[in-house]
């Protein structure tokens, strides 16, 4: 069975959020700045930056009626089935 993109985009959500944590515990950007970063942890914190602007997008998208209109689509009133 095919997963839907509503729940596609619940699971993409608990995993950016998961890894943002793991990110955010790599980089630490409490205590260093970007500076003193090794070249690892400068690609965790871009990582970790991208990751903070995509969660947002994907919960407005998860609100919207396009998803629900995906999810639970009308009947064909032209179908036969």
């Amino acid at each position: 069975m095919l997963a839907s993109p509503l729940s596609v985009i619940n699971d993409t959500l608990d995993h950016l959020h998961t890894l943002s944590q793991f990110l955010l515990d790599e980089v630490d950007e409490r205590v260093i700045t970007s500076h003193q970063l090794t070249t690892e942890r400068r690609l965790c914190k871009e990582a970790l930056q991208t990751i903070k602007v995509l969660i947002p997008k994907l919960e407005a998208v998860r609100s919207t009626n396009v998803v629900v209109a995906i999810d639970h689509p009308r009947a064909c009133i032209s179908c036969d089935d």
